[in-house]
């Protein structure tokens, strides 16, 4: 139980904190619209210096000019977009089975050609062995809420492609994950698990490149600030940079300090319009290195609503037209949307596992259990919070 009188005096403070910190976040905030505008036509100068850029944070490589701005293009007229999302019901080894669920939800509409949508989604149950366990590095070990999160991300997107291949007729497509295309959870993990998803992923990715369909994830409301690191390589006095024998660490400030902190939607508030998107940017996360063709680009749009990151692959940034349909899509689904695509809020909407289809699906395995006359076990933890509800 919380005691709020501790509370209040603790939050006094933080609100104190943040009105102090207002001013110098402000100066800050203008310092990166003025960098970034010192870039617009030396951008090349920049570009190299990042290609040689030695750092500890993620940077974005110029794809395109630093003063690249696009207005969103029209919607093709006739569209058909498919989305996808995912939802799960972790391993919990306190309940009466061993077992855990991996709901995908998808959507299919077509505009233009007056056929109604599709929604619907598909439940799996995962309780074999082979479900249950996997192997790191030769070691047997329980799956765990990280490995159950990396195979829904690959349900659906398995789920995504196979829905766009057999669409693929239609004139105007695009598949549209909520996100994102870069995989950052394998970048810790075992390199067997890891290569496991990393290929079924690339499959997937290498299916869509051929059939020349689109595929691209928005992320609404992102905290990255890759283009704020490239910005901050460019105020670095040196001429290469390598942070790791960086000469001015004693210093009281650093000389990129004076961005630091401010994320890319801030910088892009201030920068772009309504319907206009950023200059391409690549990512340069490590789990890309083994991407091959399909390493992920990036821009920042600006909605209307918010500035939001859309990641595309990176054969999608080299023709024009399929970038300029992911454009133009991605900003009509959010003003449709209130402020987020619709078609991805539908998705949710059909994979989304609340608390009581929760409880009505431990339940259905209880039932099930006592049908076949199978003792139920339950933990100890699990029983004692059952007497307590009780």
């Amino acid at each position: 139980m919380l005691d709020l009188g501790q509370l209040r005096k603790q939050i006094k403070e933080m609100l104190k904190e943040k009105v102090e910190n207002k001013s110098l976040f402000l100066e800050k905030l203008k310092q990166a619209w003025v960098e970034f505008s010192k870039w617009e036509k030396d951008w090349e100068k920049i570009k190299n210096k990042v290609e040689e850029a030695k750092t500890s944070w993620l940077l974005a490589k110029l794809f395109e000019p630093f003063h690249t701005k696009v207005i969103a293009p029209e919607r093709p007229k006739e569209l058909t977009l498919i989305a996808t999302d995912g939802s799960q019901i972790f391993p919990d080894y306190h309940e009466i089975s061993s077992c855990y669920l991996i709901n995908t939800g998808y959507i299919i509409l077509h505009y233009g050609t007056g056929e109604k949508p599709l929604m619907a989604s598909e439940a799996v149950l995962y309780y074999r062995d082979r479900d249950l366990y996997e192997q790191f590095n030769g070691r047997r070990i329980s799956v765990n809420p990280s490995i159950v999160s990396a195979r829904r991300g690959l349900l659906e997107i398995e789920k995504l492609t196979s829905l766009l291949l057999n669409n693929k007729e239609r004139k105007d497509i695009l598949g549209l994950v909520d996100g994102t295309l870069i995989l950052w959870t394998l970048e810790g993990s075992a390199p067997d698990f890891k290569d496991k998803i990393l290929q079924t992923f690339l499959k997937n990715m290498d299916s869509l490149k051929e059939a020349n369909i689109p595929i691209a994830a928005y992320i609404s409301r992102p905290r990255t600030n890759d283009v704020i690191n490239t910005l901050r390589v460019g105020l670095c006095p040196q001429l290469k940079v390598n942070c790791d024998k960086c000469p001015y660490k004693d210093d009281l400030f650093l000389p990129c300090s004076p961005i630091e902190g401010i994320t890319d939607a801030l910088l892009f508030n201030g920068i772009l319009k309504e319907k206009e998107r950023s200059p391409l940017f690549e990512s340069t996360s490590n789990i890309l290195s083994q991407y091959g063709e399909h390493k992920v680009l990036f821009f920042y749009i600006h909605t209307g609503q918010e500035i939001g990151r859309v990641e595309i692959p990176l054969w999608m940034g080299e023709e024009k037209k399929l970038l300029d349909l992911t454009h133009s899509v991605v900003y009509d689904q959010v003003k449709k949307g209130g402020g987020y695509p619709v078609a991805l809020s539908e998705a949710h909407e059909k994979a989304v596992i609340r608390g009581p289809d929760r409880e009505l699906f431990y339940k259905m395995i209880s039932d099930s259990l006592i049908e076949e006359k199978i003792p139920l076990k339950m933990s100890a933890k699990k029983a004692s919070k059952e007497i307590v509800r009780i």
